[in-house]
């Protein structure tokens, strides 16, 4: 065989945000997540909607720093530059929450689905809590990898991977910007 062609590439980066190196004030990063989570500024009111369980973030400095590193750091090891699209929101799970499985593309509109999705883990206590992605590698079907959240941690992966996150067994909130991208 002399020609190959990926026809399909799925992967899960994760990595910690450089947080000494930075001006970002990730107690006002918590704060809009937190606000928009009592408030109850859902991204849909459509309970079947996977924007149900997402809150609006308040357009912020801070978060836009925390995008804007993920990006330029994608795009250095990257050969597609990225655009962030959609509207940043944030993920809040209370003790004894969970978040069913789902992911970020429209079946409507692939066109305008994003290629990638992005988790900032701002907040977590003490006990894990993993994120769980599904995926099928061709023959191999029902696979999984668990991802434990950890303050400080960036999680990349592909929009169309199912995903969820496992009970929130902690006191503390659980506090996630999420985030995606386009090319």
């Amino acid at each position: 065989m002399k020609n190959k062609k990926t026809l399909v590439s799925q992967f899960v980066i994760w990595d910690y945000f450089p947080i000494k190196q930075s001006l970002i004030d990730f107690e006002k990063v918590k704060f809009n997540a937190l606000k928009n989570y009592w408030g109850n500024y859902r991204q849909s009111n459509n309970i079947d909607d996977w924007r149900y369980n997402y809150y609006n973030l308040s357009d912020d400095k801070n978060i836009t720093w925390i995008i804007d590193y993920v990006r330029d750091s994608y795009n250095l090891i990257s050969k597609n530059m990225l655009r962030p699209v959609q509207r940043n929101r944030a993920i809040v799970l209370s003790q004894n929450e969970g978040l069913n499985s789902h992911n970020h593309m429209d079946p409507y509109n692939l066109i305008e689905s994003p290629i990638l999705s992005g988790i900032f883990t701002c907040q977590i206590g003490k006990n894990k809590v993993n994120l769980v992605i599904d995926y099928e590698t061709g023959r191999l079907k029902s696979k999984k990898i668990r991802i434990p959240m950890e303050t400080n941690k960036i999680i990349l992966f592909n929009s169309e991977l199912n995903h969820y996150y496992e009970v929130n067994n902690n006191k503390e909130h659980l506090i996630n910007i999420c985030f995606s991208f386009s090319q």
